[in-house]
């Protein structure tokens, strides 16, 4: 079974790769203190709704300043989305948010993170549980 739990820990590892793959991409070196995304790291795992407004603004000027493409943005959106997976209590809703998910998420325009992230969804799809 695929709880809750691992499920958002595997978004946030692929949301954490796509913004190193980035950094590495556009300053040519890992994260550093005064880089953008390496500011907001902590930031990008925390749930939405969990973000003071202060933090909200922080994310969004840093994914400004360190993602051109929107990558990291895309990454954590789909993070996000997979939260809302677990918001529905009708199990049928749940289900065909999960194969909407899984259809977005392997769209070859995604970033490759996002795209394991969607094969992850896909491959576990029967042992995800509609909660």
């Amino acid at each position: 079974m695929a709880d809750p739990f691992h499920l958002i820990k595997i978004a946030n590892t692929r949301l954490d790769e796509t913004r190193r793959r980035v950094q590495q991409n556009i300053l040519g070196h890992r994260g550093r203190g005064g880089d953008p995304l390496y500011r907001i790291r902590r930031l990008l795992n925390m749930a939405k709704e969990k973000l003071t407004e202060g933090a909200n603004d922080k994310l969004t000027r840093f994914l400004e300043a360190g993602d051109p493409d929107n990558e990291v943005a895309t990454s954590w959106r789909a993070k996000e989305s997979l939260r809302e997976l677990y918001t529905y209590r009708d199990p049928d809703l749940a289900r065909d948010h999960l194969d909407a998910l899984i259809s977005d998420f392997t769209d070859n325009q995604r970033p490759p993170e996002v795209q394991l992230l969607g094969r992850t969804l896909k491959s576990w799809h029967d042992e995800i549980p509609a909660q």
